[in-house]
């Protein structure tokens, strides 16, 4: 499916699918605000239960103003377009009467409120006494020191920052528009302004090699006091992105043909300078990196106890939803 969803999702029930292609074709949307509002019988048909996440997931806009090679902007080709600050406003009240909840994950690609629209949404989440807790995305080039502050008044709490690498070459070769520096200085500014602030790091990406994997290692150590946490996986070519339409085989190999399958946790893409066992090995030791983050934040506020009880809840939670998904599968 290329484009926005609701018509694309219409031509394909009525098998409007392009025969050379395989493509749906859905044409952008301008008015965000034409699309209704899910309703509670709707999200009670969906795999989403408030028992399962207390923190709702959201969209307030759609698209992106950068173009990295691996994302996938480069299929949805759309420009950034911005739903209302009233119908966002109205949205998360609907949600807080609705399931009584004030956790919001918004999951534009990019929070991208300028101060005038950031002020707007203060003064709407004001006139409906929304007291709110949101967590979302920012690039490092939208870690503004006059946004903070409003980002804080609003009610973001947590934020997840889009670094992608310690290696300048590698931030350079995948159009990121930033440099190590920038990241550098946004991760500094979240954490000096008390946000809760996850990392969001990649491996695999082309031209990778040992070197520029250890930079990004040694730059993850190097921000992890001013890191809640980070993520790490490993960089997909999906098709349509820019990285794939460049061409995949000049940079390495795809390692599963069935995109469907893919995910992050795994290498898909094996570039030439590296080894499948290099990039796993790189990932364990970031994950290891984290571990000891994660407990040092956790013990440091909350005590040795509590970090272990909160690991065997989350392991427990994992297990019975594995479970669940098995019997599902095995009566279906």
């Amino acid at each position: 499916v290329v484009g926005d969803g609701e018509e694309a999702c219409l031509r394909l029930c009525r098998g409007e699918v392009a025969e050379s292609s395989g493509l749906v074709i859905g044409s952008a949307l301008d008015d965000l605000d034409a699309v209704p509002r899910p309703t509670r019988e709707e999200l009670d048909e969906t795999a989403w239960s408030p028992k399962e996440s207390s923190r709702f997931k959201i969209n307030t806009a759609r698209g992106c103003p950068f173009d990295c090679y691996f994302c996938k902007d480069g299929v949805r080709d759309s420009a950034v377009r911005m739903h209302s600050v009233e119908y966002v406003a109205d949205y998360f009240k609907w949600v807080g009467d609705t399931y009584g909840l004030n956790e919001f994950y918004v999951l534009d690609d990019i929070f991208l409120p300028n101060p005038e629209r950031l002020e707007a949404y203060i003064r709407a989440f004001e006139r409906r006494k929304l007291t709110v807790d949101i967590k979302c995305f920012l690039h490092p080039n939208t870690v503004k020191p006059n946004l903070l502050p409003l980002y804080k008044r609003l009610g973001v709490r947590v934020v997840s920052l889009g670094i992608e690498s310690g290696s300048n070459a590698i931030l350079a070769k995948m159009g990121k528009r930033i440099t190590t520096d920038v990241a550098r200085q946004a991760a500094d500014d979240l954490h000096r302004f008390g946000f809760e602030t996850n990392g969001l790091f990649m491996l695999g990406h082309r031209e990778e090699t040992p070197e520029t994997m250890r930079q990004t290692i040694d730059f993850v150590r190097e921000l992890s006091p001013k890191l809640s946490s980070f993520w790490v996986s490993f960089m997909a070519p999906y098709p349509g992105t820019p990285m794939y339409d460049a061409g995949i085989d000049a940079y390495g190999r795809i390692l599963n043909a069935d995109y469907s399958t893919w995910g992050n946790r795994y290498p898909v893409f094996l570039p030439k300078g590296v080894t499948y066992d290099q990039l796993m090995n790189a990932r364990a030791e970031l994950v290891s990196v984290r571990r000891k983050l994660e407990r040092r934040k956790v013990v440091k506020t909350r005590g040795h106890a509590y970090y272990y009880y909160q690991r065997l809840k989350k392991t427990a939670k994992g297990a019975a939803q594995s479970m669940r998904r098995l019997a599902a599968g095995r009566t279906a």
